[in-house]
């Protein structure tokens, strides 16, 4: 979900004209360009979520952060005089989408199972990362996917010394030709109280009896987000993963410290961008290559001429950064707004 993916692949799709780049991505199915209507969701060949251009960078994180989304709305805001049905249907099911992005079933996951460069689990730029685990682990807890998330959680490589389990970009470091420590992203407090939590074990019961080293970083994490957007209107990618977490620990086993955490989450992420595009479009309309600089140019401008905000701090910061014109799926930001409003507002 970094910046660097983000320009590596448009990028590519600049240095090529777009039949070849098509050509070089199998299972890539063309999409729509979408100028002047903002895209519902991009799905490559097989049925999987992508961005325009079919990149596959984010593909497992948006999976597990649309089935995750999908199961809330579907099992517990189910009041109709509220909430609208989301009736966007799909071509594949939960199990298919693990099926695929599992293709080993062996707890291996993948980004993406076919588009390189994200089809290398272990590559330690474009690999199987914590960011694109999180929402995943979260989806297969609450639809029932125990085997799956067993799997994920024995096959994740296991530092010898000190016992700290990793996600899989990275590879592992030998001392006197032994394997000792992998270096890909460390899966540590926060991550295994949200495991716990997805395999329905109390954090503060667990095997250890103890799960408030988890619980400290989770309210730790949204200090960080609080101060990290504090004057930057266009940070929010962060937010999306410390949402699921925070949601986690609300569906399942909340403690003290995680529903303190949500307060101050709530009551003080700052404003950011995405809480004017409602009044952004009224003004200049949906254009698919507008570009971040412009658009926060504009807003800026606007709110010093008296814009308001439409819509609230934490459902903004998820649309901003789901946003048409970056290629991501602005659906998954309206997949959320009902659970936000539930939840986090």
């Amino acid at each position: 979900m970094s910046a660097t993916r983000r320009e590596f692949i448009r990028n590519a799709a600049l240095a090529a004209p777009s039949p070849f780049f098509y050509r070089v991505l199998p299972g890539c199915a063309k999409v729509p360009s979408g100028q002047g209507q903002s895209p519902d969701i991009y799905y490559d060949s097989d049925g999987l979520i992508v961005h325009r251009g079919c990149d596959g960078g984010d593909t497992a994180q948006r999976e597990g952060w649309y089935w995750f989304g999908l199961w809330i709305r579907q099992n517990i805001l189910t009041d109709s005089s509220k909430y609208d049905p989301w009736v966007i249907p799909r071509k594949l099911t939960f199990s298919e989408v693990l099926q695929l992005l599992e293709p080993a079933g062996d707890g291996v996951f993948y980004r993406h199972p076919k588009l390189p460069p994200w089809n290398n689990p272990y590559d330690k730029q474009w690999g199987f990362s914590r960011d694109q685990m999180i929402p995943l682990v979260a989806a297969m807890g609450v639809w029932g996917k125990t085997a799956e998330l067993r799997r994920l959680w024995n096959a994740l490589p296991q530092d010898v010394i000190g016992g700290t389990k990793h996600t899989f970009n990275g590879q592992w470091q030998t001392f006197l030709g032994q394997k000792t420590v992998y270096t890909g992203d460390d899966v540590k407090f926060a991550t295994i109280n949200l495991f716990r939590r997805a395999w329905n074990e109390d954090p503060m019961l667990a095997s250890d009896g103890n799960g408030t080293p988890g619980e400290d970083e989770l309210a730790g994490n949204v200090g960080i987000r609080l101060a990290a957007s504090a004057n930057d209107r266009d940070n929010t990618g962060d937010d999306l993963n410390l949402i699921v977490m925070l949601l986690m620990s609300i569906l399942r086993f909340p403690s003290k410290i995680s529903t303190a955490a949500i307060n101050v989450y709530a009551k003080n992420r700052p404003v950011s961008y995405g809480s004017f595009l409602d009044t952004y479009y009224k003004r200049f309309g949906f254009h698919q290559d507008d570009s971040e600089e412009l658009m926060a140019n504009r807003i800026d401008q606007g709110i010093k001429s008296g814009w308001t905000t439409d819509s609230s701090r934490i459902y903004g910061a998820i649309r901003w950064y789901q946003r048409a014109e970056t290629g991501a799926n602005p659906k998954l930001a309206e997949l959320y707004r009902p659970i936000v409003r539930s939840y986090l507002e």
